[in-house]
């Protein structure tokens, strides 16, 4: 990302980052890490709890360091800092990330003798050319806390980490410890650390080798190939970060997973940071770590001291011991390492009972001697009930050949009681006897002796019989030939035959031919219906291919003329710089264009072939629409203004994929603005309603949609204006992108101002 990127996507950020009611907040928070970062997240999330406590405002600024890589990229991002405290000027500053103590020049020049309260992991900072060249801490290039106290109003709160006294711990706990890996971010912290561990180990355990795993060196693939080659007995590994400047965008989201990563592994991992990862989801055996409650303690007593007034100078920097070893019980049994090699003051979670320990083998040997006899017992009572079935079997062989000679008839039969009422019309038929193969036909079988009506057995067939047998009645008929669907898709070609007010019935099982009959004419009907859509699919793709040809043909024709004019020696008088800057451009946004079709055929393509694909994680809304809003505002007119209408905080989240909610958003607005001359289009953003459902959306003072079209313009290649360049499958898209997650997309027609679409999802 260049320096010029990074500062316009700052500056699209910042408004809304800071939107409050007041014309300043109580603190600002100002990140040197992405707002992805995990440590500095969870930082700036105590703080914001800590300051809302107390009914203050906090608003947070993130500048990225770690993106940059240049001294002209740290001026960039002092630069949006300083327009943002210019428009908001806080009565104090809370600097997170030691990389951020560069900036108490600029804020102190803004707000001069403002308090500011430095949180970091260590009490120094490199200078811009060590910060950006070297990303390292080296003696001559620091600057420590204790300097910027002489010059500035700072107190620092320093949460530091023990990356000696983490490797001591490992080397107690690893009597065979051979080497530990040191897996290392691009990071200014990242690379001191690893640094002083590396002289930390070569003082101290000269024979223990020593190897970092940089993230600056190797891929998260070579990572995870070379830790799988590691010895659980001989190798360690300690884990800082897995942060790049080159792929800064990509590697955040590597730099939360590598934690996830590194469990590939055999050998042992520990952390010079908690973060949440001692704990019982993820494979961590632990770490000498600072203690976070006691610190944000402290935290919380500054805040409120400097929030009472109090300058920050008299402060006194933190310097209490709040060091402590932090053990997951639970992994060092996995890693077969001995617990008893804990320190003494070790903080274990996780941990098994003592009484489990000494006698869950025991109990366990118990508890299957007990299923075991429990076991024989069963298959002893199994034995003699498998004796007296025998016996009994032979007692009841003579009487079922019997009565299989009747049952076993290949037809089904039945025997039924005719039930009339007071005119003689029969009004139910209670089976009181059927064959074998009766079950075929009712399905249903009632095991007692209680006759079976025929309307509760068969309740879609017994209107149809009861009818025929009242039908054969009044025409004086004893039988009756008919077919009746007894089940959906069963089929009976039934004969009865009445004997009084008794009725007997044989069937014989036709579905087979009547199914075969019924598929025959639904195969006919699906030919038809798919001559009909091949036909309409031919015309699709002749409209298709005529207004492609059309779409590209424009930006084409522009394209050749002008690299026509650039290349033409020949001309009577040379073109000038200006003149071939201004046809540059005209030849690039011709090549967006064909670029932006042939990304819309692709995009189409692959939602509607099932290849699209999804990655749901938890996104932040106002990022989402501030993102898409900076993709287009080069697009808008001059008279039209982009607005940000969320009516949801900073923090709100939900869980979507961010890409393809971004095509939607980026795809509406585009749409807004190729048919707004003048006046406004806004995005806006409503929380979850009683049902779960959040809406995104884009409204704007155009020309409008007539009403009777809101049902066609999410149809491909459909195009209202044919005189608009695109190939009318921006919104076809929109719907399709909408089906795959799940939501909706629609057209408002109670809108009439211009046009406003709808984009809505599931939030929880």
């Amino acid at each position: 990302m260049t320096t010029a990127m990074c500062t316009l996507m700052l500056l699209a950020c910042a408004p809304c980052a800071m939107a409050s009611d007041k014309n300043s907040d109580d603190i600002l928070i100002v990140s040197s890490y992405s707002m992805q970062y995990n440590w500095s997240n969870r930082v700036q999330s105590k703080l914001d709890s800590i300051v809302h406590a107390k009914h203050k405002t906090v608003s947070t600024l993130n500048l990225p360091l770690a993106s940059v890589s240049s001294e002209q990229g740290i001026d960039s991002l002092a630069n949006v800092l300083v327009k943002v405290m210019k428009e908001r000027t806080p009565k104090a500053v809370a600097l997170v990330g030691s990389g951020s103590y560069l900036f108490c020049k600029d804020i102190d020049a803004i707000s001069p003798d403002i308090s500011m309260i430095l949180i970091g992991g260590q009490e120094y900072t490199a200078n811009k050319r060590e910060l950006v060249q070297e990303r390292m801490a080296v003696p001559g290039a620091m600057i420590t806390t204790a300097d910027l106290r002489e010059q500035y109003n700072v107190t620092s709160q320093c949460m530091p980490v023990y990356p000696g006294e983490t490797a001591e711990l490992i080397v107690r706990l690893m009597p065979k410890l051979q080497r530990i890996f040191f897996v290392s971010g691009d990071d200014v912290f990242s690379r001191t650390k690893g640094n002083e561990l590396m002289h930390h180990m070569r003082k101290f355990h000269a024979g223990v080798d020593f190897v970092v795993l940089s993230a600056n060196e190797m891929t998260s693939y070579e990572l995870a190939e070379s830790i799988s080659k590691l010895n659980r007995e001989t190798d360690a590994i300690i884990y800082s970060s897995w942060l790049n400047q080159r792929e800064y965008g990509s590697s955040i989201t590597l730099m939360n997973n590598a934690i996830y990563l590194l469990e590939m592994s055999p050998a042992p991992v520990f952390v010079i940071r908690d973060n949440g990862w001692i704990s019982d989801n993820f494979r961590v055996v632990g770490g000498c770590i600072y203690d976070e409650d006691a610190y944000f303690s402290i935290l919380d007593d500054v805040v409120s001291r400097v929030l009472s007034g109090e300058p920050a100078r008299n402060i006194p920097f933190n310097e209490a011991n709040n060091k402590i070893v932090k053990i997951n019980y639970s992994q060092l049994a996995h890693y077969g390492i001995n617990a008893n090699l804990c320190p003494p003051n070790a903080v274990l979670i996780n941990k098994i009972s003592p009484f489990w320990v000494k006698y869950g083998e025991l109990i366990m040997v118990g508890v299957y001697l007990l299923v075991l006899f429990a076991l024989l017992l069963v298959i002893g009572y199994m034995r003699k009930l498998m004796q007296y079935r025998e016996a009994r079997i032979k007692e009841l062989e003579l009487s079922r050949r019997l009565a299989n000679m009747v049952k076993n008839m290949p037809i089904v039969y039945f025997r039924a009681d005719l039930l009339k009422n007071a005119n003689g019309e029969v009004t139910e038929m209670l089976v009181n006897f059927g064959n074998h193969n009766v079950k075929k036909f009712f399905k249903t079988v009632d095991k007692s002796s209680k006759p079976t009506a025929i309307s509760q057995a068969l309740p879609k067939a017994s209107p149809m019989l009861i009818g025929a047998v009242n039908k054969a009645i009044d025409e004086g008929k004893k039988n009756i030939d008919l077919v009746v669907e007894i089940w959906t898709g069963d089929y009976f070609a039934i004969y009865l035959s009445i004997d009084g007010d008794s009725v007997d019935a044989f069937g014989v099982d036709i579905s087979d031919t009547i199914n075969y009959q019924i598929g025959l004419e639904r195969l006919n009907d699906d030919l038809l219906k798919a001559k009909e859509e091949a036909e309409a699919s031919e015309r699709m793709k002749t409209e298709f291919i005529q207004n492609i040809s059309h779409e590209i043909r424009t930006p084409l024709n522009a394209i050749c003329g002008f690299v026509e004019m650039l290349t033409d020696d020949d001309q009577e008088r040379p073109l000038s710089q200006q003149e071939r800057r201004e046809y540059s451009m005209i030849i690039k946004t011709n090549s967006d264009l064909l670029m932006n079709l042939v990304n819309d055929i692709l995009d189409f393509s692959d939602l509607n072939s099932g290849r699209a694909k999804v990655t749901i994680m938890e996104v932040n809304v106002n990022d989402l629409l501030r993102l898409a809003l900076h993709t287009v505002e080069l697009r808008v007119r001059k008279d039209v203004q982009l607005i940000c209408d969320s009516k949801v905080d900073n923090h709100f989240t939900i869980n979507t994929d961010p890409k393809r909610v971004q095509q939607v958003l980026v795809n509406f607005l585009t749409n807004a603005i190729k048919h707004t001359e003048e006046g406004s289009i806004t995005l806006g953003f409503t929380g979850p309603d009683a049902d779960g459902w959040c809406e995104f959306s884009v409204t704007d003072t155009g020309e409008g949609i007539p009403e009777d079209k809101a049902s066609e313009i999410f149809e491909r290649f459909l195009k209202l204006n044919s005189f608009k360049q695109g190939t009318g499958l921006g919104l076809a898209i929109c719907k399709s992108v909408a089906n795959v997650l799940g939501g909706e997309v629609a057209l408002d027609t109670s809108y009439h101002q211009g046009a406003r679409f709808v984009f809505r999802l599931k939030c929880k």
